[in-house]
């Protein structure tokens, strides 16, 4: 946020607040790599059960947020003993706005739960509740590239935060063994040809909104130099084992533009060529939760920290991973330990400096 330019004002658990008018929003949506949504705060107020709810969202000024002639989707967060279902808050605020619409217009908009136009995010703790329009509608991880994935996709914010998080300089290799569907490639091209997230996303929530103006959306388009990499050859190296999933990289790539940039390479991850230049060798290997059995993946990962001593001299290694005792089996000491979240598991991202041979005889 602060890279585009946006002043952070606070934080507050995993979200950012800032100040800005409506063209700000729209390039919030159109650029931010790692967030999931762009939200306008409406009001948080008190309310101990749903009938407060519903009297203090009566009196908020509907008809200014939203358009009579467009449906709206509701989505809530709820934290408090007073309610035990999502939906019972997300529909006693619903009924609301529609009642303060019929008072105020004498017509209504529709309400559904497709997110396809205007909506709205309710998030209730303890006796407080705050009421947000949320400008992005579906989550902003939905570039629009990505229609075949494979088990266990990993998602388009995730990858970037990865990439970012790396310190990856995009004039350096960037190689992906183990690619699957090609996300972390993908975001890679992006970055490094400042291609924003949102080029080929074709609906937000804020085009449903009274503010939206086409052109203020044109405008932030035109404001944006994409660049185009180097035609010596790509720098961004991406390969897999599976043909099926890898064909479906390749068209994820074209569908995001970016397939000239990126080499796949069929191949198991230890048959790779590494060229010895400076760049940054990162895996998303199966870490068991999900797509494979930890004990039978202890030999993939010892297979993995041979290959960053043997093939990787000279450049940064990076694994994501959801399991403390297979990341132990890379056998190598990490230079940094950071922290992400993929769903509801908590997952470490360990960097590594490779030497040739061992550190201590470095």
């Amino acid at each position: 946020m602060q890279l585009l330019g946006f002043k952070k004002i606070r934080q507050e658990g995993a979200g950012v607040w800032t100040e800005t008018d409506f063209k700000g929003i729209i390039s919030l949506n159109y650029q931010l790599r790692t967030a999931h949504r762009v939200l306008i705060h409406l009001s948080t107020f008190p309310a101990r059960n749903p009938q407060m709810l519903y009297d203090k969202s009566l009196t908020m000024p509907w008809e200014n947020y939203l358009r009579q002639d467009r449906s709206f989707s509701i989505s809530a967060s709820v934290k408090t003993e007073s309610i035990r279902d999502f939906r019972y808050a997300s529909m006693k605020l619903k009924d609301a706005i529609v009642d303060r619409f019929r008072s105020s217009t004498g017509k209504r908009p529709d309400s559904n739960n497709k997110f396809e136009e205007a909506a709205i995010f309710l998030y209730w703790k303890d006796n407080n509740c705050t009421v947000y329009l949320d400008t992005s509608g579906v989550s902003l991880h939905k570039r629009g590239y990505r229609m075949e994935s494979g088990l266990a996709p990993m998602q388009e914010t995730l990858a970037a935060g990865l990439v970012l998080a790396s310190k990856w300089k995009p004039d350096t290799l960037f190689i992906n063994p183990m690619c699957g569907a090609g996300t972390l490639a993908i975001e890679a091209a992006m970055i490094s040809a400042n291609i924003p997230p949102g080029s080929i996303r074709k609906n937000w929530a804020f085009k449903h909104l009274p503010q939206y103006d086409y052109k203020l959306l044109r405008q932030v388009k035109k404001e944006i130099v994409s660049t185009e990499l180097s035609s010596d050859g790509p720098l961004i190296y991406a390969s897999d084992h599976n043909r099926k999933i890898l064909a479906f990289a390749r068209q994820n790539a074209q569908r995001m533009g970016v397939d000239k940039y990126i080499n796949f390479t069929l191949n198991d991850f230890k048959e790779s060529e590494i060229s010895p230049d400076e760049g940054l060798v990162i895996l998303n290997p199966e870490y068991g939760e999900r797509t494979g059995d930890e004990e039978e993946l202890l030999a993939v990962y010892r297979d993995i920290g041979d290959f960053f001593k043997q093939k990787c001299n000279g450049k940064t290694g990076a694994i994501f991973s959801t399991s403390k005792t297979l990341l132990k089996a890379v056998g190598l000491r990490a230079k940094s330990r950071l922290e992400f979240f993929t769903g509801p598991l908590n997952a470490k991202f360990h960097l590594y400096d490779l030497y040739a041979g061992t550190l201590k005889k470095k």
